[in-house]
């Protein structure tokens, strides 16, 4: 695909406005609500665990076929991703959660709120996408692989935005990147799945 096709594929796809618009509204409401950068990361490992249930859901309804191994055998095949990839991306955000530290109580609402958010934005993306990622049929192993280089991005915001003293520039900065590391990322994955011709 050449660039002005790729450039002309993100003005025509919806599911990345719908991805920008939640990225907005959360940081939004993380700054209307006065939330320090450190609380900010918390929204965006919530984003995360979105990214990989949807992920789950995608192992699981994938157009997955293989004609050299019988249909017992591809079910037992998206069965074991599926459980890997639960377990194995589980475990390693049950580890960020533990660097990043509890939940402040007084944030619950407004961390609902942009999960709420962020849940309609992948959603969204999701169904919209699920006949062409059925047409496509994307290796089953790439499907289980590609939420890692998705949200890895965000994790390294997480790692260096953490780190950071406060304010309005920093907050600003670091939301400007998280949202442009979103939408490459997004194309980046659409196009790696995209139907083969």
């Amino acid at each position: 695909m050449q660039p002005g096709a790729a450039v002309q594929q993100a003005k025509n796809d919806f599911s990345l406005v719908g991805l920008l618009a939640a990225n907005v509204v959360a940081l939004s409401v993380a700054y209307a609500t006065g939330m320090p950068l450190r609380e900010l990361m918390i929204v965006y490992w919530i984003q995360s665990v979105i990214i990989g249930i949807i992920s789950f859901l995608r192992l699981c309804t994938v157009a997955y076929v293989d004609t050299r191994n019988p249909v017992a055998t591809q079910l037992g095949d998206r069965a074991f991703h599926a459980i890997f990839f639960v377990v194995h991306y589980g475990f390693f955000h049950i580890v960020y959660l533990f660097f990043l530290g509890p939940f402040p109580p007084e944030r619950m609402q407004s961390y609902l709120l942009c999960g709420l958010v962020f849940a309609a934005g992948h959603g969204y993306s999701f169904l919209r996408n699920f006949r062409r990622d059925r047409a496509g049929r994307p290796d089953i192993s790439l499907v289980m692989w590609l939420p890692y280089a998705r949200v890895l991005p965000m994790h390294l915001v997480i790692l260096f935005g953490s780190s950071l003293p406060g304010g309005t520039a920093n907050f600003l900065i670091f939301g400007a990147l998280k949202i442009a590391a979103d939408a490459v990322m997004h194309i980046t994955e659409h196009r790696v799945l995209a139907p083969r011709r």
